[in-house]
């Protein structure tokens, strides 16, 4: 297997990874968002004017939050990692390819 074959292979992987990533992390940010409401529910019955004046709430929103915050950081690291072999590939696309006929 080439070098192109296998950074090929290695973006591919990438681009893979970091959808995931995105996927999971809009699910988990679904469930966090219908955890706060849960909590906010619960916790602060409807009254905002409560919920304000306590800093708990700040717990609330982020702590549900916290797992999609998380995978969206990994998803971007993941997709700039692809961004980079990417480049690389199209660099190596324009420059002249060696056909020795192996």
């Amino acid at each position: 297997m080439s070098d192109i074959d296998k950074k090929r292979q290695q973006a591919r992987e990438l681009l893979i990874k970091a959808k995931v990533y995105k996927i999971l992390a809009s699910v988990f940010a679904l469930v966090g968002l219908v955890l706060f409401i849960f909590i906010y529910a619960h916790q602060y019955e409807g009254d905002i004017a409560i919920a304000l004046k306590e800093p708990v709430i700040i717990v609330a929103i982020i702590v549900p939050l916290l797992p999609a915050i998380v995978l969206s950081i990994i998803a971007a690291k993941v997709e700039k990692q692809f961004m980079n072999i990417y480049a690389e590939l199209e660099k190596s696309k324009g420059a002249p390819s060696d056909k020795t006929g192996k």
